[in-house]
């Protein structure tokens, strides 16, 4: 999976645990593979005096906003524990494994695609597909051609991708 879909990325480097780098020897020369081990060694061996203090799972990690279908859009505190926590659910409660191509029809930084795709993918080793733009024949395309198993999306995604399936089979 992961061959296939670095044919498709602009990614240069796979930042990855040293458990998983003798399945990625054969990636080509295009891909750099990076132990994360081996880089927070660096990193900690040549700061320069600065203390490594390591950031509690419980601070802050990223403020989301609401779409404001209530009024203004309101900025929400996450941490770190938050979102692993989202992820794991929905992982377990989808049956999200590495074998899964997760492609979502909504904005890569919002909290459902955080905690409902991009966290369980990482969590589990599946793959991430990121589509070049959300239009409905471009998610069609995506969920044929890259194959995805499994497509996050509203409503509105959903009646478009399906409208756009059949359009396009009848035409």
């Amino acid at each position: 999976a992961i061959k296939q879909q670095s044919l498709f990325s602009k990614g240069k480097i796979i930042l990855v645990d040293d458990e998983f780098l003798p399945m990625l020897t054969n990636l080509g020369s295009k891909i750099k593979i990076v132990s994360s081990q081996k880089l927070e060694n660096e990193l900690l061996n040549n700061m320069n005096g600065h203390k490594y203090q390591p950031v509690p799972s419980e601070s802050m990690f990223v403020i989301l906003f609401t779409s404001g279908s209530t009024g203004l859009s309101k900025g929400i505190c996450h941490t770190q524990k938050d979102l692993i926590f989202i992820g794991r659910n929905c992982a377990s409660s989808w049956k999200i494994s590495s074998s899964d191509r997760l492609l979502s029809g909504i904005p890569l930084l919002s909290a459902a695609t955080l905690g409902c795709i991009l966290i369980p993918a990482l969590l589990q080793g599946a793959c991430l597909i990121i589509p070049d733009k959300r239009k409905p024949e471009v998610l069609v395309d995506s969920i044929e051609k890259k194959k995805a198993t499994f497509f996050l999306g509203t409503p509105t995604n959903y009646i478009q991708a399906v409208n756009g399936y059949f359009k396009r089979k009848w035409s």
